[in-house]
C-alpha cells in the first residue's frame, strides 16, 4: 500500500475533478458533478488509521429535465463543521470522534451542535460517493449499481490514491467485492457488520450511517468501533 502525501492528494483531487467534468460533458449531463475525497488533507495524513467512508450518492436539489444541481464540493462543505445532530454525517462523526478520543461510548459523546470537536471530527477522514452527481434523498439500488459501473475506474483511482487503512462501506462495499477479490465467505460477522482484514487494510460492510431503523444506533456504533479497535487498538 502506498503512503499518500499532501502533494499526491492535491494532484488526485485535480485529476478526479477533471475526469468528472469530462464525463459530464461527454454525457451531456444537465447536472454538474459533486466532488468528494479527503475532508482535510493534513489531518487525514496525520491520522492512524487512515479511514475512508464510501456512501452512495450526494443529495442536491435538482429540477427534472433542466440544468440544475451539482458544481460544489462535499469536502469543502464538511470542513465547515456539522450543524445538525441527525442524518448521515453525525453518526460518521460520532464514530470518528470516538476512535481518536479514547473510545468513549456512544451515550457519552456530545452532539455536534454542542461540541466543536465532534462537529469537526470528519476533518480526519476520506469520504467518497459511488455516484458523483446530484441524487435524491432515497437512493435507487439499480441506479447506484449502474453508477458504479460508470465510476469504477475513478473510484479505484480514489481508493488507490487515498490508501486508506480502514474502508467503511455504508451498504456499498459488496459492489466492490469482485474488483477487490472479496467474497462474503471470506468475511467475519460482527453484529450488524461484515469485515475482512487483509494486507494491512480493514474492510467493513455496514449499514448506511443515515439509517435509523434497521439497526439500533448504539449497536451500529459499537459494532464498527469494536472491529476497528481489534486491528488498530491505539489510534491517533
Amino acid at each position: 500500500m502506498n503512503i499518500p502525501t499532501e502533494a499526491s492528494l492535491e494532484l488526485l483531487e485535480k485529476s478526479i475533478e477533471g475526469r468528472l467534468n469530462e464525463m459530464a460533458a461527454m454525457d451531456k449531463s444537465l447536472h454538474e458533478p459533486i466532488t468528494d475525497g479527503v475532508v482535510d488533507i493534513s489531518q487525514y495524513l496525520a491520522s492512524s488509521p487512515r479511514i475512508l467512508w464510501i456512501l452512495k450518492e450526494p443529495y442536491d436539489e435538482i429540477t427534472e429535465g433542466k440544468p440544475s444541481g451539482g458544481g460544489w464540493s462535499l469536502t469543502e462543505e464538511l470542513r465547515k463543521g456539522l450543524r445538525n445532530n441527525k442524518g448521515t454525517y453525525p453518526m460518521m462523526a460520532y464514530i470518528t470522534y470516538a476512535l481518536f478520543n479514547g473510545f468513549p461510548p456512544y451515550s457519552e459523546i456530545d452532539y455536534p451542535t454542542e461540541n466543536p470537536d465532534v462537529a469537526h471530527a470528519l476533518d480526519r477522514v476520506g469520504y467518497i460517493n459511488i455516484s458523483k452527481f446530484p441524487g435524491q434523498k432515497t437512493s435507487n439500488p439499480k441506479y447506484i449499481k449502474n453508477a458504479y459501473g460508470k465510476m469504477r475506474d475513478i473510484l479505484r483511482q480514489q481508493i488507490d490514491g487515498l490508501a486508506p487503512e480502514v474502508i467503511i462501506g455504508g451498504n456499498t462495499l459488496p459492489l466492490f467485492f469482485e474488483d477487490l477479490n472479496i467474497t462474503d465467505e471470506m468475511c467475519d460477522g460482527n453484529g450488524s457488520t461484515l469485515s475482512l482484514h487483509r494486507d494491512g487494510r480493514l474492510y467493513i460492510h455496514a449499514y448506511h450511517p443515515g439509517q435509523w431503523a434497521q439497526v439500533d444506533k448504539d449497536m451500529y456504533f459499537d459494532d464498527i468501533i469494536s472491529i476497528i479497535r481489534k486491528y488498530f487498538p491505539n489510534p491517533y
